[in-house]
């Protein structure tokens, strides 16, 4: 009888490792690509109001395009040019890495942003990856704006858009200071209102 549990505890464990493996999608750009294709075609990517993000978020077409970004983002981003529907596709990509840790989705907005450098973006994707409209990263740059990997980035955003004024103006508010001031007394103002908060997710310093 005591040997029981000694044996069954190491079965349950490989159990939950063999689970966790199984959760994970294989990479798979034919999905991705089918799912952007379901969102599409029902007009399921549209941003008219923020009801139609929520039901986006419950949709099975847009969680499975989540599933693959979420850990095959780096390799979605080496095809992003063979993304269906050009940076309508492309954007519901961006949408799905709301997720990621902030290491993470600062090394994919590194690599974007190096594709605008590039020339091979469109400063549409930019716009969204830099969190102006997504859910759980919209304080992001805000709040992680003294730290040197998203000065750089920012910088680098600021040279290849310098055209564009309100781009322009937004970056320069994050970069003073200034944005974070202000969504710091946003927070305090709206503290415990449903729906109304903004997580801090801060990159670190390793």
């Amino acid at each position: 009888m005591k040997l029981f549990p000694i044996i069954t505890r190491p079965i349950c464990i490989a159990g939950f490792f063999i689970g966790t493996a199984l959760a994970q999608p294989e990479y798979s750009l034919n999905e991705v690509n089918a799912r952007i294709d379901a969102i599409v075609a029902r007009n399921g990517h549209l941003k008219e109001t923020a009801l139609a993000l929520s039901a986006r978020k419950d949709d099975a077409d847009f969680q499975a395009l989540r599933a693959q970004c979420q850990v095959h983002w780096a390799r979605i981003f080496q095809n992003f040019d063979e993304i269906h529907h050009g940076v309508i596709g492309q954007e519901l990509v961006v949408e799905t890495l709301t997720e990621l840790s902030a290491s993470d989705f600062m090394s994919a907005f590194e690599t974007l942003v190096t594709k605008l450098e590039a020339g091979n973006l469109d400063k549409q994707i930019i716009e969204s990856a830099m969190g102006f409209f997504m859910g759980r990263l919209r304080g992001f740059f805000r709040d992680n704006y003294q730290h040197p990997r998203v000065i750089a980035a920012l910088n680098k955003v600021k040279v290849k858009m310098i055209d564009d004024e309100n781009i322009i103006n937004r970056i320069d508010k994050i970069l003073s200071g200034e944005a974070k001031r202000n969504l710091d007394i946003y927070r305090e103002a709206h503290e415990g209102v449903l729906g109304e908060d903004i997580p801090k997710i801060i990159l670190s310093n390793e």
